[in-house]
């Protein structure tokens, strides 16, 4: 039993008026808190069936939605609390949901609950975000929080490691794990795209 609901979460999803709200039941972190979605943005994204990722970031905690094929969407909840004044703390929940789950809550405003599987696969680094740069985080702009939403979620798939994030100069984190330290370095390239013009492209990088 404890088994087998370990690895499961019940997901509420609700609609606000020009918002939706999610919130996540686990046997490990109970409930979540509440995490609001732009109504519009995301009735838009999935619509579109556009294949870029679907960003939102709210009171510190990110969501990261991508399309796995034309009727399932992988979803990605960071969950970041306070822990006082020292920084803050959190988790990750990784899963999938039916398109067909979250467009009745958009489009009627009905209450949806699910009962999903939690994938464990990706284990990452447990990080701590000092207060210094959570605050640095929230005077990014949305093309460089949407730069550092990939790098944490990319960058540090160290299994049973922890980290502290820490704020440095301008854009630029920097992070100190029990056996090295380092920066989280923001970068800005040139890449060509689709229509031949060069196009600039933020990304952050770790550097040791």
């Amino acid at each position: 039993m404890n088994s087998y609901f370990g690895r499961h979460a019940i997901i509420t999803i609700e609609s606000t008026g020009s918002f939706i709200t999610i919130k996540t039941y686990d046997a490990l972190h109970g409930s979540s808190m509440r995490m609001y979605l732009s109504s519009d943005r995301l009735y838009r994204w999935i619509d579109s069936e556009a294949q870029h990722a679907f960003l939102e970031h709210d009171c510190g905690s990110f969501v990261i939605m991508r399309r796995v094929s034309r009727e399932k969407i992988f979803v990605r909840l960071t969950w970041l609390y306070s822990d006082g004044c020292c920084g803050v703390h959190g988790y990750t929940q990784d899963f999938d949901l039916r398109c067909d789950d979250l467009m009745p809550a958009l489009i009627t405003g009905n209450r949806i609950r699910r009962l999903v599987l939690l994938d464990s696969s990706a284990r990452q680094a447990q990080i701590t975000i000092t207060n210094g740069a959570h605050r640095q985080i929230g005077k990014l702009d949305r093309l460089q929080r949407r730069a550092l939403s990939k790098a944490m979620r990319d960058s540090f798939r160290w299994k049973d490691s922890c980290l502290c994030l820490y704020t440095d100069w301008g854009s630029d984190f920097s992070f100190v794990e029990q056996k090295m330290s380092g920066g989280l370095c923001l970068h800005n390239t040139r890449v060509p795209g689709k229509d031949g013009r060069m196009h600039s492209r933020l990304y952050y990088q770790v550097h040791t």
